[in-house]
């Protein structure tokens, strides 16, 4: 019963993360490798999460 309950509780915590995260988009497509260079080193100056 223990198990069930914090089985439970692990799963709605999960859930409410994930409802709760950013939603996240690609900005460009189809760049050249020096353009994303530059976006990416931009982004990290200004700490903006990436996946």
């Amino acid at each position: 019963m223990g198990a069930v309950t914090i089985a439970l509780m692990a799963f709605f915590a999960f859930l409410i993360i994930r409802a709760t995260a950013p939603q996240m988009t690609m900005l460009f497509s189809e760049l050249s490798v020096e353009d994303s260079g530059a976006i990416i080193k931009d982004l990290e100056r200004q700490a903006s999460p990436m996946r």
